[in-house]
């Protein structure tokens, strides 16, 4: 991460809190980097997030749609 643009009153104070703690400037804030993102976790995808979100309702295990995968395409028929 490189930060061209900071202005040197903020900077001034993250070498002070980094001296605090006994780091340079940038270990410091790749620490605290580190802290902020420690607990987030990714999100599940989206096709994980809709079978969770509907297991409780739907078909049942008798009514099943049976997969298509593999199968050839074919046009329907109109009466």
């Amino acid at each position: 991460m490189v930060t061209l643009t900071i202005d040197n009153e903020t900077y001034a104070a993250l070498s002070k809190q980094a001296a605090a703690h006994g780091q340079s400037v940038e270990e410091w804030l790749r620490s605290q980097s580190r802290a902020s993102t420690a607990g987030l976790t990714a999100e599940a995808p989206f096709g994980d997030q809709m079978a969770k979100l509907f297991s409780k309702i739907g078909l049942t295990d008798e009514e099943s749609i049976p997969e298509l995968k593999g199968q050839a395409v074919r046009s329907p028929e109109f009466d």
